[in-house]
């Protein structure tokens, strides 16, 4: 049985603010997790974190990702049907391909098939 340890660096405003997350199947709900201490601080553990614009779970399930896509999607889903009765058909293809589109490629590598 295998366990993957993900440790999120990040500096905001001078203050580090480290974060791990223990991942795991869906069938093991036994979560192995063990104290972490880098540069005499302790490590907190996390059920999900955002990393690289990707939301990452413990359960390696991709909901609260889909939800915040979905979010981003609908609002230039408006956009886009604000503007279809004033703009052309090559801008609304633009703004797709760059407020749209962009969105729903970003990490889909991570997604799987």
């Amino acid at each position: 049985m295998y366990y993957y340890l993900f440790i999120n660096y990040c500096i905001i405003c001078l203050l580090r603010i480290i974060i791990a997350i223990s991942f795991h199947a869906l069938q093991n709900k036994s979560n192995l997790k063990l104290e972490i201490v880098f540069q005499d601080m302790d490590i907190k553990y996390k059920n999900e974190t955002k990393f690289l614009g990707l939301y990452l779970t413990e359960g390696v399930k991709w909901d609260v990702h889909i939800k915040h896509v979905c979010s981003i999607l609908n609002k230039n889903d408006y956009l886009i049907q604000s503007l279809k009765t004033v703009a052309s058909i090559n801008t609304l293809r633009s703004i797709y391909f760059a407020n749209f589109h962009s969105h729903l490629r970003y990490g889909s590598l991570f997604w799987g098939r």
